[in-house]
């Protein structure tokens, strides 16, 4: 479903590339590449998690309004998944707006100690929101972060580039 540019985000990178959805208030994966490395971020299969939780739930997330996200999630504390998944739905809202305003969407072990990941969306498909994240164990990503962001700004300009065209 990814295409090509899939495989070429994980060759420039070498970690976990994501493409996902939503489905409801969780992340629907539909498409991956798996890192090769030794060391690296696999999901375990069966597993969901809040799309608050996760890079590619938050770059979908971001696509919503603050009215549809309050929908998703209430007005309430959100479950925490480690100790450092956000707290409330006021601090989604105020990633969810850097991540509306250009930045990437992150995730520094909030679903999962030890896994990290920098992600966007993507221009929805048939009405079909979509986002692609960058996950590597937590070990690499002070390394890797600016490389995977600078790979991220290149998908994102030959997608503004298809989408005009």
């Amino acid at each position: 479903m990814g295409g090509p540019w899939l495989y070429q985000l994980f060759d420039a990178t070498q970690e976990t590339v994501d493409l996902s959805t939503l489905a409801g208030e969780e992340v629907l994966f539909l498409d991956r590449f798996l890192s090769d490395q030794p060391s690296r971020a696999v999901p375990e299969i069966g597993l969901t998690y809040p799309a608050y939780s996760m890079t590619n739930g938050k770059a979908l997330l971001a696509c919503l309004s603050d009215c549809d996200v309050r929908s998703l999630f209430g007005n309430a504390q959100l479950r925490q998944l480690t100790p450092k998944t956000l707290p409330c739905v006021s601090a989604l809202l105020t990633q969810l707006a850097t991540i509306r305003a250009g930045d990437f969407a992150y995730d520094i072990e909030e679903h999962k100690m030890g896994t990290c990941a920098i992600g966007m969306p993507l221009p929805a498909r048939q009405g079909q929101l979509l986002s692609v994240s960058i996950v590597m164990p937590a070990s690499r990503f002070e390394e890797s972060w600016e490389h995977v962001e600078a790979t991220l700004r290149a998908l994102r300009v030959a997608t503004a580039v298809i989408d005009r065209s």
